[in-house]
């Protein structure tokens, strides 16, 4: 059995006000800050653009119609009747990747991860189609209140479920500290083997980011090569990104000697719907810290449009968090041989 298409479906027969609903629990989402797309099915076909016109004559020609204005974008393309849950599901999952939430108006008989039928009348009583109805609206019910509950707490759901991988960063030049930062000990252990040891518990897998030498233990771990268009940190985030684009990843500095796992379960905390990044900020005057921070699959649009991951402070969808002080050490990292803890 196919998994179900990570969405929440709004159903009912024609009248019964699905159209209406979405649109006051847009308008209410919206207005928390979050990113709201709606897919609507219409089982008379499309009608972008009236019959003659320039996109229709386009798409009745046979052609994938992609149009562009100054504060809109569409798309009009053919799916056979066979592949049509399949693009379905391709299409919620590409929204998802610049959305925090994908509504879908209609397709009644498809697998979702949510299905809500909306009554036209009190003795109604939704279709048998195979998957489970998770809430049937009557029309006298507080219907956006009951729906609006239900999209909060699957949301919240489907983003703590994310799979939470870690990505180490190695591999950088370490000039000023005359040697790989990584490789350096602490009571016979590597500092990536210590930072191994804390964030491991804490994720549901570790990655290195970055081609350096490793010691033994580390050896049997995934190891990414920084992507060639970018340089520095972002080289390596951009690298997890692109290799898993489903997961939330912790991104941690190989030189953070004081790292604790306390650090990492509090940054994990600060994650919630709406949050594409997490970066920490040691008091209210000081830097952002993007090499301890967490970043969402939502995250890659940002900083693939930027030359380092600092630069996205600013945008709506980046939270900048204050730790609490007894975590700051977490965040002090090392960079000359004077620095390093004896």
């Amino acid at each position: 059995m196919e998994a179900a298409i990570p969405a929440v479906a709004v159903c009912g027969w024609s009248g019964s006000g699905k159209t209406t609903l979405l649109a006051a629990l847009v308008e209410q989402l919206v207005s928390q800050g979050l990113r709201v797309a709606v897919i609507k099915h219409d089982v008379h076909g499309l009608a972008r653009d009236s019959l003659g016109k320039d996109t229709d004559r386009l798409f009745r020609a046979g052609a994938t119609v992609a149009a562009l204005g100054p504060d809109q974008s569409f798309q009009h393309a053919r799916v056979a009747s066979r592949e049509k849950e399949q693009a379905l599901s391709s299409l919620v999952r590409h929204l998802q990747a610049t959305h925090d939430l994908v509504l879908v108006e209609g397709f009644k008989t498809y697998a979702f991860a949510r299905k809500v039928w909306l009554c036209r009348h009190e003795s109604e009583r939704p279709p048998e189609t195979g998957q489970p109805w998770h809430l049937v609206l009557e029309p006298a019910a507080s219907r956006l209140e009951r729906l609006a509950l239900l999209v909060d707490a699957w949301l919240k759901e489907h983003w703590q479920g994310r799979p939470k991988y870690a990505g180490i960063l190695i591999g950088g030049r370490s000039e000023r500290m005359g040697r790989p930062k990584h490789l350096l000990e602490r009571a016979g252990r590597s500092w990536l083997e210590c930072t191994i040891d804390v964030v491991r518990r804490w994720v549901d897998r570790v990655t290195l980011l970055g081609m350096a030498e490793l010691p033994a233990s580390a050896r049997s771990l995934p190891v990414l090569a920084d992507v060639p268009d970018r340089q520095g940190p972002l080289a390596g985030i951009l690298a997890a990104q692109r290799w898993c684009p489903e997961a939330a990843w912790v991104i941690v500095a190989c030189d953070l000697p004081y790292l604790t796992g306390e650090a990492i379960r509090w940054l994990l905390g600060q994650r919630a719907p709406g949050r594409w990044v997490v970066l920490p900020r040691l008091g209210q005057a000081g830097p952002v810290e993007p090499l301890l921070a967490v970043y969402e699959p939502q995250a890659r649009v940002l900083l693939e449009r930027v030359e380092a991951p600092s630069l996205v402070v600013g945008d709506a969808k980046v939270a900048v968090v204050e730790p609490p002080q007894q975590l700051w050490r977490s965040w002090i990292d090392v960079d000359t041989p004077d620095e390093v803890p004896r």
